[in-house]
């Protein structure tokens, strides 16, 4: 409907974070009030449903979704961050598993962008507007893993994660990972003239895709394993992955796979695809030893009436 992130953050937690693609600076775009600091913007106001619209807006298909960037000369945005200055001069606080100084350099210097209007230290030209042009987030971070695992590694996060975990006030933390990586196409090696220029172009963006996701597991097991060392006294319970790739019966797993990527599925492959994942939660012993640390039981898995019409298991 209408509603807008003021509606959302009223109901407190959990805390939304949807992501998207700046197709400019070829960066990341979260909708944080952090991110909207950055262009001089109240989130406060602004939509969900346009939030979502810029998340999944897929290149070449949806037109990118455009916000104003108030931000160049305008003195009433909120002050820079200390650690952009800090970054930009080469001193950079601790190096964790998730960003490097280099990293940080680079994030500082897109900060700049943002705020200035225009990059590598130019100054904005006058009485111009900018702005700042989104599109699909998957081309840049897939499984959206990055802001989470930069608020748990980084000592400089948008969300002080990190210092909550440091001063005692955090007792287990747990990540579970829905990934979404499509199957090869490998219908075509049967076809001597190959793939056709769409199918090549879709190829490209989803290897993209895929290799991005991969790299964000794989940190993700990195930072887990270096908080356990830094952190003895918190449970660190993954990460925990669900994904169509385990399911164990080849025919069942070639049945979900085949499940097209659309803006609407039929209840019966919703009910099927949320019971897979069910399935795969409650196998994972990561999972069942959050449950059991947290709720002190083990608790019982929803049902979903209509998964049995769709990929029933053998």
């Amino acid at each position: 409907g209408r509603k807008t992130f003021r509606h959302l953050h009223a109901e407190g937690r959990p805390l939304i974070a949807i992501n998207a693609n700046d197709t400019t600076k070829l960066s990341r775009f979260v909708f944080t009030q952090d991110q909207f600091d950055l262009i001089c913007g109240d989130l406060a106001s602004f939509p969900v449903a346009r939030a979502v619209t810029a998340s999944s807006a897929v290149h070449g298909v949806f037109a990118p979704l455009n916000l104003r960037n108030f931000a160049p000369g305008n003195h009433n945005c909120p002050p820079e961050p200390a650690w952009i200055a800090a970054a930009l001069k080469g001193q950079p606080p601790e190096s964790n598993a998730v960003e490097t100084p280099r990293d940080r350099r680079h994030r500082a210097r897109l900060v700049r962008w943002y705020r200035n209007g225009e990059p590598y230290g130019r100054t904005a030209v006058p009485d111009a507007r900018y702005w700042v042009h989104l599109a699909d987030g998957g081309s840049i971070d897939n499984a959206a893993l990055w802001p989470i695992l930069r608020g748990l590694g980084s000592p400089v996060s948008r969300w002080g994660v990190r210092e909550l975990i440091a001063a005692g006030r955090v007792r287990r933390v747990l990540l579970v990972v829905v990934n979404a990586m499509k199957r090869p196409d490998t219908d075509t090696d049967r076809r001597p003239e190959g793939p056709t220029v769409v199918r090549m172009l879709f190829s490209a963006m989803t290897s993209a895709q895929n290799a991005t996701t991969r790299d964000s597991i794989r940190t993700a097991e990195a930072l887990f394993a270096d908080l356990r060392r830094r952190y003895p006294r918190v449970g660190f319970d993954g990460p925990v992955v669900v994904e169509l790739d385990a399911i164990g019966d080849p025919a069942r797993r070639r049945c979900f796979r085949n499940v097209k990527t659309a803006l609407d599925l039929p209840a019966p492959q919703i009910d099927a695809l949320r019971q897979v994942a069910v399935e795969q939660l409650e196998a994972n012993p990561r999972y069942r030893t959050f449950l059991t640390a947290t709720a002190g039981r083990r608790v019982a898995p929803l049902a979903f009436p209509e998964a049995g019409r769709f990929c029933p298991p053998n």
